[in-house]
This record gives C-alpha cells, sequence and structure tokens, in this order.
C-alpha cells in the first residue's frame, strides 16, 4: 500500500498523523521529499515507526524546522521487510 500527497508547509513545523494502519508485522515507512527530482527514491527526511509498537494503528511524527515550500509525503506499510 502505498500513499502520496502534496502538502504546502506554511509554519516551521508539520505534524503528520496516519490512522487505521493494518495490524500484523512490519515497519510503516514515511519518506518527505520537498524537491520533484527526490519523489519518491531521495527523500530529505525518512522515518521507520515498528508496526507492533504503534498504540491504536496510529503513528504521529512531528517535524521541525522545516523551510516554507512544497512536500510530498509517501508511506508504505511494509509487512514483510522487501
Amino acid at each position: 500500500m502505498l500513499l502520496c500527497t502534496a502538502i504546502r508547509a506554511q509554519v516551521p513545523s508539520l505534524e503528520v498523523s496516519v490512522t487505521g494502519i493494518r495490524p500484523g508485522p512490519g515497519i510503516v515507512r514515511m519518506a518527505i521529499c520537498d524537491q520533484p527530482e527526490q519523489f519518491p527514491d531521495n527523500p530529505v527526511l525518512f522515518f521507520n515507526f515498528r508496526k507492533n509498537e504503534m498504540q491504536d494503528s496510529s503513528v504521529s511524527v512531528i517535524v521541525n524546522d522545516l523551510k516554507e515550500g512544497n512536500y510530498a509525503i509517501t508511506l508504505l506499510d511494509d509487512a514483510n521487510g522487501n
């Protein structure tokens, strides 16, 4: 499952919350790109969240000190690490 969206940051921080993550083993991978040529393989920021450590099938991250601009965020529910 891959979800992507473009957003415009107008403040120096951004909170991303994801809910409804399917239960089970694996990792949710989040990548943030700030340039079109980075998307999707060379993000400026990258986060991994272990699904077995999540509360209520959700995850949130706050990214501070962002410059104003457009960002693309991708999420991958990697159930088997491949």
